[in-house]
């Protein structure tokens, strides 16, 4: 390993917020260029790295480790670094500074300590200062340029020269001299091995581009084909709790994967083996973000385009009876166990604590795969009451009718989404009525038989209860 990986750390990793002393929302910023030949005063600054056991609060070194199962290393200087200072001159003036880069004489103590060169013009020393490494990850006003985590390329090398955050902010030490200092890390690394939804194989080598979402900060991981090899992808991302979301191609196919929320704490490593969902959903389906709970699809599940009814399916099932020919009858209906008069159930059954279809019976999750599923009643109902539903005759030039429901939400009254009134089938292969009917995931809570489903046409829409033999469409939803 040459010595650019080895200054791969836990040592220099995440977010910190810098608030200057006595600095003001009238401050003037100015980024100042190395001028050797203007200099005023050039100070010299060391600071060290320290590497603890990771049980000094604030001082472990643990985000990116070459021993995966202790979750340690450590992190040494490289030659052709730099680090950023941001001081007041004293004209009040907010400064940036970039040291000069590091040779081999410049590092010591096994690489663990370096000796940084600084340009300062006129420095108020009175004024705290702040470090920011390595030098990239620093604005002119001396806050953390986390835009650089916006994209990488997934690669400790990049990580560690580039991306491998850790600041600190002090006072001049007895006035005069730069602070000595132990830099603290800043961001939470990931480590990530993706496999197939089985787990029985990897495809990391075949990712062209990995996205990270916290559900605030996006990080997207791209390179050409075949980059990562059997690697893992390194990403950094800032400390955060959340359910993590991921999403993956390679080129043709996409993945998807919701992690279950947990903390991602400041200076720590994540090894993660990650089952991705394949997304079997059409290219021209979307999710349209109404600024509700959930994205919706911009088409119906089995659709090919926005105002095709796409297929219908009996709640519970992942198969159109009608595309196999068969009827909507209580016998081809799934878990169903009565004789055609008398109804009984084996699953959701009203008293098995199932009152939401699981991810194996939901249509959408099925079909499209992916982060897909069947909206709840609840999700529904969220539609409904934040949405203004305009009845379309003709709808663009399609020959077809249904309701556009446009968002209320400030900062999203332009998004909406057209429900075809694509009608219901029964137990004949006919299709049946010429309003919309949309099975939701939840069962009726009074009566096992029925389930809740949106029903829509020219003078509104409402949540109602139906047998779940019937044949519906389905519009799928996104959780954000």
């Amino acid at each position: 390993m040459d010595k650019t990986m080895r200054f791969l750390s836990m040592a220099t990793l995440a977010l910190v917020g810098t608030v200057l002393t006595g600095c003001t929302m009238d401050d003037n910023i100015i980024e100042q260029p190395q001028q050797p030949e203007n200099k005023t005063n050039v100070v010299t600054l060391t600071t060290t790295v320290s590497f603890d056991d990771g049980t000094e609060a604030g001082g472990t070194t643990r985000a990116l480790a070459i021993d995966f199962e202790k979750k340690t290393a450590e992190k040494t200087f490289a030659v052709g670094e730099a680090m950023a200072i941001v001081y007041k001159n004293n004209k009040g003036n907010t400064v940036k500074a970039v040291s000069v880069a590091l040779t081999d004489g410049d590092i010591t103590n096994e690489g663990k300590s370096a000796t940084f060169t600084f340009e300062l013009e006129n420095p108020n020393k009175t004024q705290n200062v702040t470090y920011v490494y390595p030098a990239v990850m620093a604005n002119a006003d001396g806050t953390v340029n986390y835009d650089a985590l916006s994209t990488q390329d997934g690669t400790e090398e990049t990580l560690s020269s580039s991306l491998d955050l850790a600041t600190y902010t002090g006072a001049w030490t007895d006035g005069t001299s730069l602070p000595a200092a132990t830099l603290d890390n800043q961001l939470a690394i990931l480590a990530l091995t993706l496999k197939n939804s089985t787990g029985s194989s990897t495809i990391t080598s075949s990712l062209t581009q990995v996205t990270v979402s916290d559900g605030v900060n996006n990080y997207t991981v791209s390179a050409a084909y075949g980059i990562f090899g059997d690697d893992r992808i390194f990403v950094a991302i800032r400390p955060v709790t959340a359910a993590l979301s991921y999403t993956a191609t390679n080129g043709t196919i996409s993945y998807t994967k919701t992690a279950t929320s947990r903390e991602y704490a400041v200076g720590n490593l994540y090894n993660l083996g990650l089952r991705m969902v394949q997304d079997f959903a059409p290219a021209t389906a979307e999710a349209v973000d109404l600024g509700l709970s959930v994205k919706w699809a911009n088409m119906n599940v089995g659709a090919e385009s926005v105002t095709d009814y796409g297929k219908y399916y009996a709640w519970g099932a992942t198969t159109d009876n009608y595309s196999e020919s068969k009827n909507y009858s209580w016998a081809n209906t799934p878990y169903y166990n009565g004789d055609g008069t008398t109804h009984s159930w084996t699953k959701y059954t009203g008293s098995d604590s199932k009152p939401t279809l699981e991810a194996a019976d939901d249509a959408a999750r099925a079909n499209w795969g992916g982060s897909w599923r069947m909206p709840t009643e609840t999700e529904m109902k969220e539609l409904l009451d934040n949405t203004t539903r305009t009845w379309q005759t003709n709808y663009n030039g399609s020959g077809v009718n249904g309701l556009l429901f446009t968002s209320k939400k400030e900062g999203y009254t332009d998004k909406s989404i057209f429900l075809p009134a694509a009608g219901v089938r029964l137990s004949s292969t006919s299709l049946a009525g010429t309003a919309g009917y949309y099975w939701s995931s939840t069962l009726s809570s009074s009566d096992a038989n029925n389930c809740r489903y949106l029903y829509l046409l020219s003078t509104g829409a409402q949540m109602n209860p139906e047998n779940r033999r019937y044949g519906m469409t389905v519009r799928a939803v996104q959780d954000k």
